[in-house]
């Protein structure tokens, strides 16, 4: 049951899927397995999502995802110290069933509270203006999800026909859940979604899923345009959309990325004005053609920015994995604050992943850098 936050900030801990892409039955936004790569399209004659990026047709070989065991629960309230006169920002964090709030209280002290608890583990949580909190809530390990409202009335909704959830926007003057259906004239495929709230209203957004492709995250701007990471065949697409679903044409972090080859590119976001893009690139999936298995190679995390206007990177941070192989480790999604960067951490452990604290990026200085924080969880941002 949720109850009433305070409009301090938001922290909350969960578990989180470990591939992009995956099964795509009843609406999970993952790229299928199909010997046909084409690039994807929507039943609106509006384009949607097309990347500058060429790729050869070749088979898809992606995996369905796997949700494993959960950290343990971090106490009700926590303290430490912060930086002077930096203030982070608002989250809303999950880890395993449980949403945490967590902000800075009277003292300037970091406190983090239980804000509900879910029926099942938690992927990602967010929350609306009027404290109404959405979830993607995973029962069944290796199956599809859901996604679940809970009201500040202590009221929950399961969404029909929606098991992918990738944030809250506001969409024709609505805010509104931004998250996956099953395209229901064509098997196989799927779209992005803008589910009103209050009323309801749904809004397509382009292609989520189809032959070979899948979307990872959406993330927005202030001003009504969206990056939209997926994975394509063998490679990546980082590509723009508006509130409407019509393609934005900008730079994009995919332009010039090798086909098959490392890095592998993904959670990219926007900065508040919409005149940077980050992203995170990583090890990546290299198929042998003497064994016929893929390898995983490639370096160790880095985060990336860069200018749309003139397409100049600007820097590249390193992601710490303390102790963690490259290759057991990966960056889940980027937050972009208006003065940080929120990058989720997660390490694969056997057949699944377990969350890790988020990488707390300060973006105020002349060069970004990193401040400390420990607090474990899938963290998204508490609404301004």
């Amino acid at each position: 049951m949720c109850r009433l936050l305070k409009l301090t900030a938001l922290f909350s801990v969960m578990v989180m899927i470990v591939a992009a892409c995956g099964e795509t039955s009843s609406g999970v936004v993952s790229g299928a397995t199909s010997t046909t790569a084409t690039p994807p399209t929507t039943a609106d004659p509006a384009p949607v999502i097309v990347s500058t990026t060429t790729a050869p047709a070749t088979e898809s070989t992606t995996t369905a995802p796997v949700i494993v065991s959960t950290t343990a629960l971090a106490p009700d309230s926590t303290v430490a110290p912060l930086v002077p006169d930096l203030e982070l920002p608002k989250l809303v964090m999950v880890d395993g069933d449980t949403v945490r709030s967590v902000g800075p209280d009277d003292n300037g002290t970091m406190v983090s509270d239980v804000e509900l608890v879910a029926d099942a583990p938690v992927r990602v949580a967010f929350m609306a203006s009027d404290l109404t909190v959405i979830t993607e809530e995973h029962p069944d390990p290796t199956g599809s999800g859901r996604v679940v409202r809970y009201g500040p009335d202590g009221t929950r909704e399961a969404i029909p026909g929606i098991d992918r959830l990738f944030g809250l926007e506001v969409i024709n003057g609505e805010e509104s859940m931004i998250a996956a259906q099953d395209r229901p004239t064509v098997t196989g495929s799927g779209d992005i979604v803008a589910i009103g709230i209050k009323t309801g209203t749904v809004v397509s957004l382009g292609t989520a899923w189809g032959p070979a492709y899948g979307v990872g995250s959406v993330e927005w701007s202030d001003f009504g345009t969206a990056v939209v990471s997926a994975e394509f065949d063998l490679t990546e697409l980082v590509s723009y959309i508006d509130d409407t679903g019509r393609e934005v044409i900008q730079r994009s972090p995919t332009d010039d990325l090798p086909y098959g080859e490392p890095p592998l590119v993904k959670a990219a976001a926007l900065s508040p004005d919409g005149s940077l893009v980050v992203w995170a690139e990583g090890p990546d999936q290299v198929h042998d053609d003497s064994t016929g298995e893929f390898t995983l190679l490639g370096d160790s995390w880095v985060v990336k920015g860069m200018n749309l206007d003139t397409g100049r990177v600007e820097f590249a941070m390193p992601i710490d994995f303390a102790e963690v192989d490259p290759h057991d480790s990966a960056v889940d999604s980027i937050r972009f604050a208006p003065t940080f960067l929120v990058v989720n951490r997660t390490r694969v452990v056997g057949d699944g992943v377990i969350n890790l604290a988020p990488v707390m990026i300060d973006m105020t200085g002349a060069e970004p850098a990193t401040v400390p924080f420990d607090e474990v969880g899938n963290a998204t941002l508490f609404p301004a």
